[in-house]
């Protein structure tokens, strides 16, 4: 019996020595597969944080750059802001420019509306102008025969002092104080002569006026101290024989006069359905 058990006793023994090295060898094994498994393990920890310390560098740089950039962005925001300012005053310089533009353009057209008025007026003054030519053409014959007249007058005037001389040269005494009174009537003959044309209260005059302003009620007319016209001087204006208003001269150059229409006399709008008028020296 003894003899039957020991080789199963050594078969088992050996079975199980084999099985304690087979687990020990696989212990073994797997201790250096764990061992290998830490050693990666470690390996990629290590990795990872070298990778973690290269991933933070990066960040800190991004980082940086950043609050570098909004650095960068607040600084070109300020300087927006004042470029906004600046432009803001020199919009509102160019508004002051501009209301200043827009009123001497204002008063430019003033004065033009007003330029306009007085080249309207000297054309009106240079038609009556022209026209009082045309009427002393049309005259120059008569004023030259009255002209002639006058001359042979003076000679007429001469010859009789002559006469009046001579008659009176054996008189001395009377002859004298007769040649002063005779000097002074001549000379004031010869004056009346000179000073002649004038008007006299009741003469009538035709013609028709060369403008006539109802809103300032000033009227020009196409004669002047050539005739006699003088400042102040008042004539009435008919037509027809039917007093219409009366004018006063206001200022009297040569060839035409300004005159204004005295108010509340007779009915002046009347002036507007004539072109002719009969003027009557007051």
């Amino acid at each position: 019996m003894k003899k039957f058990l020991s080789p199963v006793l050594l078969g088992l023994s050996s079975l199980t020595g084999i099985m304690a090295l087979v687990v020990t060898s696989l212990t073994v094994a797997s201790h250096e597969e764990d061992k290998n498994l830490i050693s990666e393990s470690l390996e990629k920890i290590a990795q990872l944080k070298d990778e973690r310390k290269e991933e933070q560098a990066v960040n800190a740089s991004k980082l940086s750059r950043e609050r570098n950039r909004n650095q960068d962005l607040e600084n070109e925001v300020a300087q927006i802001k004042e470029e906004c300012l600046q432009v803001s005053q020199n919009l509102d310089g160019v508004k002051s420019n501009l209301e200043s533009i827009y009123k001497s353009v204002e008063d430019a057209s003033l004065d033009m509306e007003e330029t306009q008025a007085d080249i309207k007026l000297a054309e009106q003054q240079l038609n009556s102008l022209r026209e009082t030519v045309q009427q002393l053409k049309a005259e120059l014959p008569r004023i030259n025969d009255k002209i002639s007249q006058a001359l042979g007058d003076g000679e007429d005037f001469t010859r009789q002092k002559t006469d009046r001389e001579y008659e009176l040269k054996d008189y001395p005494e009377i002859t004298e104080i007769i040649r002063r009174h005779y000097k002074r009537v001549l000379k004031e003959m010869t004056k009346y002569g000179l000073e002649r044309p004038w008007l006299e209260s009741g003469e009538v005059l035709a013609l028709k006026f060369s403008s006539i302003d109802f809103n300032t009620g000033l009227v020009t007319i196409p004669i002047g101290t050539e005739i006699g016209v003088k400042g102040k001087m008042v004539f009435a204006v008919l037509n027809e024989g039917s007093e219409l208003c009366k004018i006063r001269i206001k200022r009297a150059n040569r060839y035409h006069s300004l005159a204004e229409i005295i108010p509340m006399i007779g009915r002046p709008l009347g002036l507007k359905k004539f072109e002719e008028f009969d003027l009557v020296v007051l």
